[in-house]
């Protein structure tokens, strides 16, 4: 092998390369550092601003992937690699993810809008397309809630934006739940006839659910549940307890 003619080819390989590749690889470096603190500052900005840290995350990394793919675009424009042939590849790219998670997409758009108009929040009784329960937790994908059997949900953000929305929180009404002190001599289907002339009071709803009544097998206790406006919620509660372990004795 002749070393002479492989040390000319590397030293002219570096003499025409070299400095492009420094300086492509100095932009990227750059560019890594600007999107790390532009992505830290824009978290704490947003995040003084709103009070959800999911859109805050969202907000920030959005803007770290772009100034990326910025820096990227720019280091191989640098290396005198071709925009067009780079471009066609990423549109092609970014269509194939696109139409791959087109579904996710829709979803994430869904959940954008929902933590910007805030429709409901945590902590919220909705009832959405037939299906009713007490909000958990909002995600740009899906949002959780607790129904009022106790069942969890996990719903597609897409399919509340599209379907019918109530928010009975919103409407003034409240969730009730009382739990009795164990039963004694009582089977569940006797305290279930007791207890079923208190729930025909006129201020328990009957919307968005008739009231519940459960009986949990471990503690012995039976467990209702009802809506009612919230106005007389609190000292209604206290005296519907008091006229329930009544009729329980």
């Amino acid at each position: 092998m002749d070393y002479n003619i492989l040390t000319e080819k590397t030293l002219g390989f570096i003499e025409t390369f070299g400095p492009k590749l420094l300086s492509a690889l100095t932009i990227f470096i750059i560019g890594l550092i600007v999107a790390k603190i532009t992505k830290a500052l824009l978290t704490k900005k947003i995040a003084k601003k709103l009070s959800d840290p999911t859109l805050t995350i969202f907000v920030a990394n959005i803007s770290y992937v772009l100034i990326l793919v910025l820096t990227l675009i720019s280091a191989l424009s640098k290396l005198g690699v071709p925009m067009t042939s780079f471009t066609a590849i990423v549109a092609a790219s970014a269509l194939a993810i696109g139409l791959s998670l087109q579904k996710s997409i829709t979803n994430i758009t869904s959940g954008i809008l929902i933590l910007l108009f805030r429709p409901y929040k945590i902590g919220d009784a909705i009832c959405v397309n037939g299906i009713s329960g007490t909000v958990l937790d909002v995600n740009l994908l899906h949002t959780h809630f607790l129904q009022f059997d106790q069942f969890n949900v996990m719903m597609p953000n897409d399919k509340i934006i599209s379907g019918n929305l109530i928010n009975y929180s919103k409407s003034g009404f409240k969730l009730i739940e009382i739990k009795s002190t164990p039963l004694k001599d009582l089977s569940f289907d006797a305290a279930k006839e007791k207890i079923a002339p208190l729930l025909e009071n006129p201020l328990i709803e009957t919307k968005p659910q008739a009231p519940q009544i459960e009986f949990n097998a471990s503690n012995k206790e039976v467990i209702l549940r009802f809506w009612m406006k919230k106005a007389a919620a609190k000292t209604f509660k206290k005296d519907f307890s008091t006229d329930l372990e009544k009729a329980l004795k």
